[in-house]
């Protein structure tokens, strides 16, 4: 009896432990399951908050690069609008830049054009351009000559025979050159490796850390033997006597929207063309960019008491404000040579009453101007420096002048830069050449 119920006992622990073991079993089927449940959730929360950190990621790259591509656009979009007188498109005005040695503004055209990257000519054209920067040397600015033209004759035998009849036609033509002669004289320079350049690429004012400024060295890079040249033109006036004896009668607009010179016919009808100064060196410079430095052209130095440009009214004047605005973008600057008749080694009264009627008849219709061209080519004072104790400079000074130049035939450049003005000397290139 005792041993089946011993039998019965074990027969009934061997059944509870094998239960307790299927318990186990589906206890750790279950921790599994739930391991894979969890570690499953862990997977896809993982790649959840990848897709989602990738989407912002993604989102902020293209907002930057959006963004970037806005940035040189607009840079582009103004740099282009600086540039008006060059053409609207990348490549052609990156090659009118590089032409005229300006490559920092060729490079910067093309490479904030948006689409650079992916276009092989301009890839090659930025190549080409640094590696021709790389070739230009700096010039000693101090050795940089000056060289001053008068309205040019077009008719030389009518104004041979107006000479016999009038002294300022024949003072006139003793002083000047034909246009015919001025189109050669332009040739022989380039052929001899002169660039025009701007007095202010000589020296310009630039602020010191304590905010003062200063007349500094300007910097002129061009290719090994060029040599820079300022050129200028006085008496820019068109005088009613000149304009019956062979000169041009005023400057205007042609129908291309170009400077261009009207001249009187022997038969009353006006002709326009290339008969000064402006014009014909405008058309060499069309044919010849490279005897420009980044834009330069020329001084045009205007009196006043006969009106200037061909325009003596105050009517006329205001009529000519296009013209004198079409002449800046091409890259002519204006000076004063004077008002009247007077020397400025007059008295300080006769100097200073003539200054005042250049700035109100003249210099209002011109802008800010601060280059002083001699009248005569007569300085104010010596080779000297000019000082505060220097009571015409003191005033020329206030008015705004910062750039002077003075004739002196004997020698064939001489500049001084201080710290507030430059003076460079000019020499007339019909009796110079």
């Amino acid at each position: 009896m005792s041993t089946r119920r011993s039998r019965i006992e074990m027969e009934r622990e061997e059944e509870e432990r094998r239960r307790q073991r299927l318990r186990r079993r589906r206890e750790e089927k279950r921790r599994r399951q739930k391991r894979k449940v969890i570690l499953l959730r862990i997977v896809l929360l993982c790649v959840f908050a990848a897709i989602i950190l990738s989407i912002v990621f993604g989102v902020r790259s293209c907002n930057r690069k959006i963004a970037a591509a806005k940035t040189l656009e607009t840079q582009h979009t103004e740099l282009m609008k600086s540039l008006k007188d060059i053409s609207s498109d990348p490549m052609e005005c990156a090659r009118a830049l590089a032409a005229r040695y300006d490559y920092d503004t060729a490079l910067k055209v093309l490479t904030t054009t948006t689409d650079y990257q992916s276009n092989a000519e301009m890839v090659a054209a930025v190549q080409e351009y640094q590696a021709a920067k790389q070739t230009l040397v700096s010039v000693d600015v101090m050795t940089v000559e000056q060289l001053t033209f008068h309205s040019l004759i077009v008719d030389e035998n009518h104004a041979a025979a107006m000479a016999g009849n009038d002294a300022t036609v024949a003072a006139a033509n003793q002083n000047t050159m034909s246009v015919t002669a001025f189109n050669q004289y332009l040739q022989q320079l380039y052929d001899q490796g002169y660039v025009l350049v701007r007095m202010s690429d000589i020296a310009t004012f630039t602020e010191d850390a304590d905010g003062s400024k200063k007349m500094k060295k300007g910097e002129i890079l061009l290719p090994e033997g060029k040599k820079p040249l300022v050129l200028s033109q006085e008496d820019v006036t068109y005088s009613a006597t000149l304009a019956g004896a062979g000169y041009g009668t005023r400057m205007i607009l042609g129908e291309d929207g170009t400077p261009v010179t009207e001249y009187k016919l022997g038969d009353g009808s006006v002709a326009s063309g290339d008969y000064d100064v402006v014009p014909c060196l405008d058309t060499f410079i069309e044919q010849h960019p490279d005897f420009s430095y980044r834009g330069a052209r020329g001084i045009l130095a205007l009196k006043g008491a006969d009106g200037f440009l061909g325009y003596r009214t105050e009517e006329e004047k205001n009529s000519a404000k296009t013209l004198i605005e079409a002449l800046k973008d091409e890259g002519w600057e204006f000076a004063s040579n004077g008002y009247g008749d007077v020397s400025y080694a007059s008295t300080f009264d006769q100097f200073q009453a003539d200054v005042d009627s250049w700035q109100e008849q003249t210099g209002k219709w011109l802008g800010d101007v601060n280059i002083l061209l001699y009248p005569y080519g007569v300085d104010i004072g010596s080779w000297t420096d000019y000082g505060s104790d220097d009571q015409k400079y003191t005033y020329l000074k206030e008015k705004g002048f910062c750039y002077f130049s003075n004739e002196d035939e004997q020698n064939a450049h001489l500049i001084q830069i201080r710290d507030d003005y430059v003076r460079q000397i000019r020499k007339n290139a019909s009796t110079s050449s």
